[in-house]
């Protein structure tokens, strides 16, 4: 993931320093006359090159001379994400770029981290997180062992299978081009159900233990702080548990029965350790007014799953830990279907799907430079200037209502109102601009409250106990329904002869 696309929390400093050096600035001028200044690929780091690969960033070096920020610089080798991907891509990748006055960024779990490592407080002063946070359980690695796993496999894959220790691996790779690095983590994508193959572990200095734990003992940053999500951000997680819905018929119309939905929750969950997990999922979710039909289809009841688990419910987490230690929280929920998708490519019931709500925050529509060009219809002009303008405001003053709407005037639809508890007002980013209230909020204690109790609690059963609990599910859940299908088989042609 392209986590580090823009950064804007440097602005200030930045712009001072190349001030000082002499440094020729890049102007731009917006449709509405305001003049931004550009900084494109400012060093923060040395090149992470030879030796340095798999360190932690050292410190760059001081120059003396301008530093020439009018080009961008390659951007960090990406896995493959989008197939129609042509930006230019190097180790040499450790820098910033900036515009003055401040943008937004991309990277909500990236933020997070920050959020939680003490050594990055004095550097920011407010944080921004898009459909991720600290808790995102696709951004941290918290089994070790899966951790490793995952490197010696990437490992074997590019050549290094003589390697017997984390020093050998990593000597190994070393000497490995940065392409086969590339395209060996592609191949470990494809044999993990994450999303990503390779995030950050609890290392005990960046990330010194588990978010939850530093969220409830209150060792985070205290700032002001927006969280949100796109209403489907789950179907990207639907995507890889349900390829062949890729295809026809079901990229139509996808569908899953009622095994194929209870298997995928077992292997896509990120929380799933023991079937007590998955019951407890199901009872929150299903809809037993139609569990006994076997045409039931539980293919949207997956998505709804993985967009509370992996994205909404984290969110709700993280905000409500800042709101009640007195913190300025806004949340929103991107739920508008744009006519212009973000991954054209993509079938129609994957939704608002991750990352559609990105060419509204950066303005895509408003730029003639894209390519290809990016289409707002006039009520998306509205949204996008709406969500540029609250989250400016809110990286300038930590208020986004600042200054009224896009006509200058405050009114009631278009102030957001503050995340508190209780309240819970969320506002909905979508023409129109509603505030939700709650949103979510049975199936949210479900995921911060309970199923981690239950993790707790379940860790702790005896051999015997599990296996008969396993037993029980089998026969509840597949013996049963195989049944059932025979009993509705045997009716229908009871009819028939009938």
């Amino acid at each position: 993931m392209d986590f580090l696309r823009t950064v804007s929390l440097f602005a200030v400093f930045y712009s001072s320093l190349i001030e000082i050096l002499g440094a020729e600035t890049v102007t731009v001028t917006t449709d509405n006359d305001t003049t931004i200044d550009e900084f494109r690929s400012i060093p923060y780091a040395k090149p992470p090159l030879g030796d340095l690969r798999f360190r932690k960033p050292e410190s760059v070096e001081d120059w003396s001379e301008p530093w020439n920020a009018t080009y961008f610089r390659p951007r960090c080798w990406q896995i493959a994400v989008e197939n129609n991907d042509t930006h230019p891509q190097s180790e040499d990748c450790l820098y910033l770029n900036v515009w003055s006055p401040d943008t937004s960024s991309a990277g909500g779990a990236s933020v997070g981290h920050h959020l939680i490592a003490e050594q990055s407080w004095n550097y920011f002063h407010k944080a921004l997180m898009i459909s991720g946070n600290m808790m995102s359980p696709w951004g941290l690695e918290t089994n070790i062992e899966k951790a490793r796993s995952d490197a010696f496999l990437l490992g074997r894959l590019v050549g290094c299978e003589d390697s017997m220790t984390s020093e050998d691996l990593v000597a190994c790779l070393r000497n490995k081009e940065a392409e086969q690095i590339i395209a060996g983590a592609n191949a470990v994508l494809l044999t993990t159900t994450n999303v990503i193959p390779t995030v950050p572990v609890i290392d005990g200095e960046f990330i010194t233990a588990d978010p939850r734990l530093l969220l409830a003992q209150g060792k985070f940053k205290d700032c002001s702080i927006i969280a949100g999500n796109t209403l489907d951000d789950g179907s990207i997680v639907s995507v890889r548990a349900y390829p062949s819905q890729l295809l026809p018929p079901g990229r139509l119309k996808p569908t899953s029965d009622y095994p194929t939905f209870r298997e995928k929750l077992e292997k896509f969950t990120y929380t799933f350790t023991n079937d007590l997990i998955v019951t407890a999922i199901e009872q929150q979710y299903i809809d037993w007014t139609k569990f006994e039909d076997p045409e039931a289809n539980y293919f949207y009841t997956f998505m709804e799953v993985e967009t509370d688990e992996a994205f909404h419910c984290t969110s709700d987490h993280t905000s409500r830990t800042y709101a009640l230690n007195g913190n300025t929280v806004y949340r929103y929920r991107f739920s508008h279907l744009p006519e212009t998708k973000f991954w054209p490519e993509a079938p129609a019931w994957v939704g608002v799907a991750h990352a559609e709500d990105l060419p509204f925050i950066f303005g895509y529509g408003f730029s003639p430079y894209r390519v290809p060009e990016w289409y707002f219809n006039p009520n998306e002009e509205e949204l996008s200037l709406d969500i540029m303008r609250y989250f400016t405001n809110f990286a300038k003053t930590g208020n986004p209502n600042v200054g009224g709407d896009n006509d200058g005037n405050s009114d009631d639809e278009s102030e957001w109102m503050e995340f508190k508890v209780p309240g819970l007002v969320v506002k909905d980013f979508k023409p129109g601009l509603q505030d939700l209230q709650g949103l979510q909020a049975d199936h949210c204690k479900m995921w911060n409250d309970f199923v981690p109790s239950l993790v707790t609690y379940s860790g702790s059963l005896s051999e015997i106990e599990a296996q008969w609990r396993e037993e029980i599910t089998i026969w509840r859940y597949d013996d049963l329904y195989d049944w059932r299908l025979s009993f509705t088989d045997y009716q229908e042609n009871k009819n028939e002869c009938s």
